[in-house]
């Protein structure tokens, strides 16, 4: 292949290579629904948090007010809970968030007994740590939990102390951030977390109606969002994900509605409206993506988990690629030229034998 042809291929690919954020404005297909109001094993009542296992094949959900986790197949069919009301080990009052790690163990946080829970991919439970309280490492009713894999560290929303904690995979308390107000890196009640491909915390302040970035460590990076119904805007944001090409996902509870961004925090799309239908909303709270790109939202007050396709991605190219995508463009340019007068480029004389 000649040189300005390989060229012009490896920029056409670039859009489908780059991981930035999506700039496709189609909200996702809906694919389905699974879950019905009840207390039997299998059936919702107030589903809240949802979480996909590394691999994809399976869901879990925080059942809030049957206090249970339940597994289901990435296609609905119910595969078995575990939980039950109490104060010990394994049990829970009004469990939220959930998350997963690369092992596939699950982490539940427990609202009301102020702590995190550990149990395995099939329900055994492994580990707890937390109390009600202010000091480090406890809590005023956990919300959002999110596990960064790689490094195998645990974030915790503490929503009543407008604070994010963070610890190891076993429980050790490694830092916090955040205090009360409207400035940057403070919060009026975080509710959903999220970690994106680098490392960063995304972090749903409800009260603030806003979306706020984080480094690893707490460090300040970003914010998007305002109070109102218009694109980017937001009342009461809870749940957040982020899907592998860095696009986020954000539930905008009181809107019954999901929106998209970059992860730059540009508006993408938006899609739901109240109702029971498909593809309807009423009190959507958890979101989760799949590795396949696969939207699993929690929606509360119709007692289902909705799923939707993954959104059309095509990533923007990075500020950062202009010049020398310029160049690379300038390049196919001159070459064009020559091609149509006639002129030939340098040759390469072989030497001689």
């Amino acid at each position: 292949m000649a040189p300005h042809r390989w060229l012009r291929t490896a920029l056409l690919a670039l859009p489908l290579l780059l991981p930035a954020g999506a700039s496709a404005e189609s909200p996702p297909a809906f694919l389905l629904a699974f879950g019905t109001y009840g207390f039997a094993p299998g059936q919702l009542n107030w589903p809240r948090g949802v979480a996909v296992d590394p691999a994809g094949t399976s869901v879990y959900v925080a059942n809030s007010a049957n206090d249970r986790v339940e597994k289901f197949t990435a296609t609905g069919s119910w595969v078995l809970g575990f939980g039950g009301y109490g104060t010990g080990p394994g049990q829970f009052k009004q469990l939220i968030g959930i998350a997963c790690d690369a092992a596939g163990n699950v982490y539940a946080a427990d609202w009301l007994d102020g702590r995190i829970e550990k149990f395995t991919a099939e329900g055994a439970f492994l580990a707890q740590w937390g109390s009600n309280g202010a000091g480090p490492g406890q809590f005023g009713h956990p919300e959002g939990i999110a596990v960064n894999r790689a490094v195998q560290v645990l974030y915790v929303a503490d929503y009543d102390h407008d604070r994010i904690e963070r610890f190891t995979l076993d429980g050790a308390f490694l830092g916090q951030w955040g205090a009360s107000g409207t400035g940057d890196g403070q919060f009026h009640g975080p509710s959903g977390i999220a970690v994106n491909g680098l490392g960063e915390v995304l972090v749903t302040d409800s009260g603030n109606n806003r979306v706020q970035k984080f480094g690893a460590a707490g460090a300040f990076l970003g914010k998007w969002g305002s109070t109102g119904t218009g694109d980017g805007q937001f009342s009461n944001p809870d749940g957040i994900a982020v899907d592998a090409l860095g696009a986020v996902y954000v539930v905008d509870g009181y809107h019954d509605r999901v929106e998209a961004f970059a992860a730059d925090g540009t508006f993408r799309s938006q899609w739901g409206q109240h109702g029971s239908a498909p593809g309807d909303f009423n009190g959507p709270e958890g979101i989760a993506v799949g590795p396949d790109g696969r939207i699993y939202c929690t929606d509360h007050w119709n007692e289902r988990i909705q799923e939707f396709g993954s959104v059309a991605i095509v990533p923007m190219l990075p500020p950062t690629s202009a010049p020398w995508v310029a160049a690379a463009l300038a390049v196919l340019g001159a070459s064009a030229v020559r091609r149509r007068s006639g002129v030939r480029g340098p040759t390469h004389t072989p030497p001689e034998r």
